[in-house]
Formats: structure tokens, sequence, C-alpha cells
């Protein structure tokens, strides 16, 4: 993906696989942004980022309490009609890693009003606040006000 935003970059996705299938496509973008690291950092670059580094200590280290989000962009692809861009955010900050769950950045994020990282929660709690079931809840809320 060569986006500039999570939008774009899950349009990109979409785009590509609708290309290959005459199908309706969703598809998303997600990454963490860090204010220790700097403005929207890393951002749509969350992955690449990550791969950088040796272990997330190095973040937790130089970014101990720093506020964070998470931030996901979701689209649903159909070529008849304008495509459907929900976005989804949920707000925290990083912590030492805690917690084996989830994959990436879960063990140094922990979102606001828990105790508790991404990683050291259960998938039943982590689905229903994260920034993805966010995003798929706004999707879901506006396909049922149009009766799909």
């Amino acid at each position: 993906e060569d986006g500039k935003t999570y939008a774009e970059n899950s349009m990109i996705k979409a785009n590509a696989i609708a290309s290959q299938t005459n199908m309706i496509v969703l598809a998303d973008d997600a990454g963490i942004e860090i204010k220790a690291l700097g403005e929207q950092f890393p951002g749509i670059y969350s992955h690449r980022y990550l791969e950088t580094i040796d272990s997330l200590n190095q973040i937790s280290d130089k970014c101990l309490n720093s506020e964070a989000k998470f931030h996901c962009s979701i689209v649903l692809l159909n070529y008849k009609k304008e495509p459907i861009i929900c976005e989804g955010e949920v707000k925290g900050k990083i912590v030492e890693p805690h917690g084996t769950n989830g994959f990436g950045y879960d063990p140094i994020f922990m979102p606001d009003t828990y105790t508790q990282t991404f990683a050291e929660m259960g998938n039943d709690t982590k689905n229903q606040i994260s920034h993805r079931a966010k995003a798929v809840m706004k999707l879901t809320s506006f396909l049922s006000d149009y009766n799909c």
C-alpha cells in the first residue's frame, strides 16, 4: 500500500481484490499512533516500523505513558455505488509490555479506562472495544439504516 491515509490504503486493497473478483469487497487498514513518536506516527507505517525494532521494550522505554491510539478504516466497495468508509479509534497509553494475546502492539497498549493491555484482555473484551470493532459497528449501523 502506498496511500497517505488509512482510508486510501483500504481502498487500494479493496480495488485490488474487486478488480479480480467483480464482487463486493470489504477491506481495512489500521495502525497505532504514539504521541511521543510524533504526530500520527507510526500510523500507516505501523507494521513496517514494528519490523525495524528488536522488541516492544524499545518503544515502551522511550514512550512510557505516552498518549496513543489505534485507528482503523474499513471500506465496503461495490462498483455500482460509492464506497462506504467507516473509521474507528480507541485511545489509550503506552505501558510496559504485558500479556500474550493479540499481536503487534497489543502488549504495550492500554486503552483508556482499562487496567489491562489489549494483549491481557480476552478476545471477547478486545473485540467489543477495539478500533476495528468500532469501525465495524459504524458500518453495520450504516447498512442497517439502509435495510441492506
